[in-house]
């Protein structure tokens, strides 16, 4: 009786033993295709959680919510060390990646956007690791659903090539992404549509609102940068001019001349503002940031308009 119980116990010994080795080898097939990556702000962030989703890769944000590119520090970035792929968009952070090749020496650094610099990659040997996307002008991904898309398309074919045997899923959650793109662009143009367009006039200030502008249809009436004179003179030939739309180009000064002197209201559409309003930014917004971040940016030139 003594004898079947020790060889029992030997038997379930050697069943557990293979059990925990099995267990390993998932665990460590598993960790062999979860990547680490970093995206540079959160709109980037958000198309890589949403293409990445189900397949649970560790995706950082480099820049936080809020902070501005002047802001990073090397100790700031450690948290985003032994990246596999690092997706970037914004000048002074590409540059202050490149600059820490210590911090990803081994990653893939993808640079979607800004080929107003382009010429810095070309003409510098030290960037011949850099993946270069050509767009034929600067073009931010939060305010053109087709530049969001075209990045999309950029990121889905990196993660494809970093982990092939998830193509499916990463082409899957593509359509996912385009259709949503798609059915968010009939929303806010019919909100444009149905709410305000026709009957007041708005001004908008900032580089890229003008991609915002055209992809909707909402007039003329931008200015890269801000011109005192130039407002002023506009807001005379247009009477029903009620609203000024701002990306972040604006002071307070600026703003107290437009208010007090033009008598006309400001709305910020500022990604990095909206991250310091009283929404609390979870996980589950960041990865869809990149949608509501659309939505707010209409919702507030509605309201501007209505004003």
């Amino acid at each position: 009786m003594n004898i079947i119980s020790v060889q029992s116990e030997r038997s379930l010994m050697k069943l557990v033993v293979i059990a925990f080795l099995f267990a390993c080898f998932v665990l460590e097939a598993q960790a062999a295709t979860r990547l680490k990556i970093v995206a540079s702000r959160a709109p980037i962030y958000s198309i890589v959680s949403l293409l990445s989703d189900g397949i649970g890769h560790d995706i950082q944000l480099a820049l936080p919510l809020g902070e501005d590119s002047n802001s990073l520090t090397t100790s700031s970035l450690k948290h985003t060390r032994f990246s596999s792929l690092v997706f970037m968009y914004d000048t002074k952070l590409d540059k202050f990646i490149v600059d820490n090749r210590k911090l990803y020496k081994n990653a893939k650094r993808i640079r979607l956007g800004n080929a107003t610099r382009q010429w810095i990659y070309a003409n510098n040997s030290n960037f011949d690791d850099v993946s270069v996307s050509v767009l034929r002008d600067k073009n931010y991904a939060w305010l053109s659903p087709s530049e969001a898309i075209r990045m999309a398309s950029i990121i889905e074919r990196e993660l494809i090539a970093a982990d092939p045997q998830s193509s499916d899923r990463y082409q899957k959650n593509m359509k996912k992404f385009v259709t949503n793109i798609r059915d968010i662009v009939k929303t806010i143009r019919k909100k444009f549509s149905d709410e305000f367009i026709g009957s007041n006039t708005l001004f908008f200030i900032g580089y890229d609102l003008k991609y915002f502008i055209s992809y909707f249809n909402l007039g003329n009436n931008f200015m890269a940068e801000f011109s005192a004179a130039i407002l002023q003179r506009s807001a005379n030939q247009n009477d029903d001019m009620i609203c000024v739309v701002d990306e972040g180009q604006l002071n307070e000064r600026d703003k107290r001349f437009i208010t007090n002197k033009l008598n006309l209201q400001v709305a910020d559409i500022d990604p990095d503002r909206y991250a310091q309003s009283d929404m609390k930014v979870t996980p589950f917004i960041l990865h869809n940031y990149y949608f509501y971040n659309l939505r707010y940016i209409a919702n507030t030139i509605a309201r501007c308009a209505r004003t």
